[in-house]
């Protein structure tokens, strides 16, 4: 395995190819899962996780892919008393 290390902006077209397949190790959490589906998401009254979590449920796994201990659930909540969202549900 080769490591890059580069100090400047990576190009949006180019690059080196990437044969065959690459899988990245990623726990699934799905936004209709029953555990926080339900849940409101951020300071919204009509959204809940699981109608509008996609970016949470999808940050949740690639935290959790490094090593946080974290659910769709446990991100929303961290999320709402951390100031996290802007307006009622988006991410900041």
């Amino acid at each position: 395995m080769t490591a890059w290390f580069w100090k400047r902006p990576i190009s949006g077209v180019g690059g080196l190819p990437i044969f065959g397949r690459m899988e990245i190790s990623v726990p699934l959490f799905s936004q209709g899962d029953l555990r926080w589906s339900e849940d409101s998401l951020g300071y919204s009254e009509d959204d809940t996780v699981g109608s509008a979590g996609c970016a949470v449920s999808s940050a949740a796994m690639v935290l959790a892919s490094y090593g946080v201990i974290l659910t769709p659930k446990l991100l929303n909540q961290y999320l709402i008393e951390n100031d996290g969202y802007e307006g009622d549900s988006w991410i900041k």
